[in-house]
């Protein structure tokens, strides 16, 4: 089991890596596993740690909620567009629908990362 984490854990942290640039959501195309299956390394990578493990938890727990970042790939490439747009200072490359899905991308991602902040308190707490 220990190894199964280890790798499921490591090939999550290279995307997280690539998804750096992604400030508005990057595509889930990254994961090389799913959601469910991540959730479930890193809740039991949480189970091995020991009270002096502080910054190790801390770094589970923010990986558990950084998945909300990873969102439908036609959802990242409208979300790359507008931070594009943004990065550029151009008004005239500013779409404004373009602009107004990309908000309603960021909201979802925050509502996500509010139910995944729960789920991984819920859990901690136990």
């Amino acid at each position: 089991m220990h190894e199964r984490l280890a790798v499921i854990l490591n090939d999550y942290g290279i995307a997280m890596e690539k998804a750096s640039s992604w400030a508005f959501g990057a595509p889930a195309s990254l994961l090389t596993h799913t959601r469910e299956e991540i959730k479930w390394a890193v809740k039991n990578s949480l189970t091995f740690l020991t009270q002096d493990d502080e910054k190790k938890r801390l770094l589970l727990r923010s990986s558990f909620i950084n998945l909300a970042l990873f969102i439908p790939d036609e959802d990242a490439a409208i979300s790359a567009k507008a931070q594009a747009a943004l990065k550029s200072g151009d008004v005239k490359n500013l779409d404004l629908e373009e602009m107004k899905q990309a908000l309603e991308i960021l909201k979802r991602i925050t509502s996500d990362q509010q139910v995944l902040i729960a789920e991984i308190d819920a859990f901690l707490a136990k």
